[in-house]
């Protein structure tokens, strides 16, 4: 059930972290970069928090395993915020 639900948690944390991206108008490449990233931020911490209290929850007897699961779905979750983001700044280098 693990996967399932931290998945509808990252859905619910993306249509939140929609919300937070917003610029003016006529916005500048870095401003709207800036917009993009403060998107993912907001849903990368809004997932940790869904993904601290489903594991909690679900691993309420065996505590010790549920947070060994909880620093695995972290890890996925930087290392996956990490590679979006150095792509995304390696398209915009590259467009400029």
């Amino acid at each position: 059930m693990l996967p399932f639900w931290v998945a509808g948690a990252g859905i619910i944390a993306s249509i939140i972290a929609f919300f937070f991206v917003g610029t003016k108008d006529g916005a500048n490449q870095k401003e709207l970069m800036f917009a993009l990233h403060k998107g993912t931020i907001v849903a990368s911490v809004l997932v940790v928090a869904f993904a601290s209290v489903i594991t909690n929850f679900l691993f309420q007897d065996r505590e010790d395993y549920g947070w060994r699961v909880f620093s695995c779905i972290c890890i996925g979750l930087f290392a996956g915020v990490l590679i979006g983001q150095v792509s995304l700044t390696s398209m915009t280098a590259i467009r400029t």
